[in-house]
């Protein structure tokens, strides 16, 4: 990581922090909250293997009738499945800041939403995915477990494979019993 990269994410740290401090921490129950849940926000994963593996999520949502957003750069949205191709939310590098955080468009776009939950298929850090996750006004935030997570996820699944595909299987699982 160069020292401008790094300095990028000390800045946007330091932002998110600020934001972070409103954030209201009240304890959740999420029995039967994602069986409620009917419009879903999820992030695809940057990972090129993850990206194609996280498809199996992305059939489970949408055989339980969730209405989806799926939140992917733009050059990849020809990769989705044709049966998911009109509900992508396409973003390029103009939709991000200088220290790789939202621009405000993008985040007014994505606020002026409501989805009952937000699922971020990224298995790898990410501030960018972590900081989308946290500004959406979603009640229930699922993601994979990773350093500083609690902060942006109030659901974690802990990442214990390094086989993409065992990961998401076990997501879905997971899912499956909410």
């Amino acid at each position: 990581m160069s020292i401008i990269d790094n300095l990028k994410n000390i800045i946007s740290s330091g932002i998110i922090n600020k934001e972070l401090k409103k954030k209201d921490n009240e304890l959740k129950s999420f029995g039967g909250s994602f069986k409620k849940s009917f419009s879903v926000f999820v992030i695809m994963p940057l990972n090129e293997t993850d990206f194609h593996h996280s498809f199996e999520v992305l059939r489970f949502l949408e055989q339980n009738k969730k209405h989806l957003v799926i939140f992917l750069n733009d050059y990849r949205v020809s990769l989705l499945p044709q049966s998911l191709k009109s509900k992508a939310f396409p973003f390029n590098a103009n939709d991000i800041n200088k220290v790789n955080l939202p621009s405000k468009v993008l985040m007014q776009k994505i606020q002026e939403n409501n989805y009952n939950a937000v699922v971020d298929l990224n298995r790898e850090e990410n501030v960018l995915f972590e900081y989308i996750s946290f500004i959406t006004k979603a009640p229930l935030k699922i993601g994979f477990k990773k350093n500083n997570s609690d902060k942006y996820y109030n659901f974690q699944m802990i990442n214990s494979s390094e086989d993409a595909d065992v990961s998401y299987k076990n997501l879905v699982n997971c899912l499956q019993m909410f």
